[in-house]
């Protein structure tokens, strides 16, 4: 399977809406009312949001495709775009997305390695993963 990551911009806002409400009603629409989750998406996941996300210092989406369709989103913070501070200069992964079809084929691990060289080139030394505050792991770890 042939994949790319692009930097997600301003033209893409509309797709990024769509996958990251889909993705996360994927991943928790299990555990929450159909209520509860459209009270979510019309505050955390609206276009407005979402542009304010992309437009803040720091803060950075990126697209995975797979044979030219889309398939999942990461969202990365450095220095005060960051949700914490959790460690001194460190890189924060806020974000995982990836479509239902798509995962167990390493997108993960592509994301994860493409935040490690983010972090590399942002001379940045810990990267953690943010979590949902229901999720039991929290993450650190020291990029090679």
């Amino acid at each position: 399977m042939e994949t790319n990551i692009k930097l997600v911009g301003l033209a893409d806002l509309t797709e990024l809406c769509n996958i990251s409400r889909e993705t996360f009603k994927d991943t928790f629409g299990d555990d929450n009312t159909d209520d509860d989750m459209q009270k979510y998406f019309y505050t955390a996941y609206n276009l407005e949001q979402l542009k304010s996300e992309m437009e803040k210092r720091g803060t950075s989406f990126w697209f995975l495709s797979a044979d030219g369709k889309l398939a999942g989103y990461l969202k990365i913070n450095i220095g005060h775009a960051q949700s914490e501070n959790v460690a001194p200069n460190a890189l924060e992964i806020e974000r995982i997305y990836i479509y239902k079809q798509y995962k167990h084929h390493g997108f993960g691990t592509l994301f994860i390695n493409h935040a490690q060289t983010i972090a590399d080139i942002a001379d940045k030394d810990k990267i953690w993963l943010g979590v949902w505050e229901h999720n039991e792991l929290l993450s650190i770890f020291t990029p090679n």
